[in-house]
This record gives C-alpha cells, sequence and structure tokens, in this order.
C-alpha cells in the first residue's frame, strides 16, 4: 500500500508542478528545426516528465526560461538557441546542489521525446507530461 501511495503522491507532485510551470513559462515563439540542425525552442517549448533511475523529475521549457523539479529541489535558469538548444541552469533551492547544470537538447523526435545530453556526458529522456500524467489516473 505504501508503494502505491508513494506513486499517487508522485503523480500528484508531478501535476503541479506541471501546472505551476506551465503558469510561470507559457508564451509564444517562432522556430523550430534550424538548417541542418536539431530541434528548436518551438519544437521543445512545454512540460515534460522522466522517470529513469526509480525518481520522477519535472522539466518544464518556456520563452527562454527552464525549469527542473525533482524530489524536494527546484531549479531555474535560461535556455538560449545559440548553436543548438542550451540549458543553464543555475537558481536552485531545497535539496542537494545540483549535479547537472548546464546540457544541450539532443533529440526534440517530434514532440514525443526530449533528450539532454548533460554537461557530464549523461543522458536524460523525457516525454510530454500530459502522457505520465493520464497513466497515473
Amino acid at each position: 500500500m505504501h508503494a502505491r501511495v508513494r506513486a499517487s503522491a508522485a503523480a500528484l507532485t508531478t501535476a503541479a508542478l506541471t501546472a505551476v510551470a506551465a503558469l510561470a513559462l507559457t508564451g509564444c515563439g517562432g522556430g523550430g528545426e534550424e538548417d541542418g540542425g536539431g530541434p528548436g525552442l518551438a519544437d521543445v517549448k512545454g512540460n515534460w516528465v522522466a522517470t529513469e533511475s526509480g525518481g520522477t523529475k519535472s522539466l518544464a521549457i518556456g520563452n527562454g526560461k527552464v525549469m527542473v523539479a525533482e524530489q524536494y529541489q527546484f531549479c531555474t535558469g535560461d535556455i538560449s538557441e545559440d548553436d543548438g538548444l542550451k540549458l543553464i541552469v543555475d537558481d536552485c533551492r531545497g535539496g542537494k546542489p545540483p549535479t547537472r547544470t548546464s546540457g544541450t537538447v539532443v533529440d526534440g523526435s517530434g514532440r514525443k521525446s526530449l533528450t539532454i545530453e548533460w554537461a557530464d556526458g549523461a543522458k536524460e529522456t523525457f516525454e510530454p507530461a500530459k502522457d505520465q500524467i493520464e497513466r497515473a489516473g
């Protein structure tokens, strides 16, 4: 029963963080995939969730801003389109110091998934938050 409660709490936390991120990061923008490049900002805007390594990580991308939340930590930063999509996460609250503070979006896969390669070489794949919330319900 405790595992079920934890799973429900994780789904609820993800939904709440997604809603907060959506309010904080909404906006319109152009873009799309550049000639010969990876995804553009317009391709990755929105709310994403990764559930690898037994935990849940929420990612929200808006106009030039990014938010990452996991467990008891909430981080914000910037995303730029200079030389690909680069994330710089530099303002964190709660939890231990973040290990992944900069990364590059390497795949947007038509809004079905989003892969980030972090500066430490690790890759994380996110899927749209809406898909995760529907599965948890």
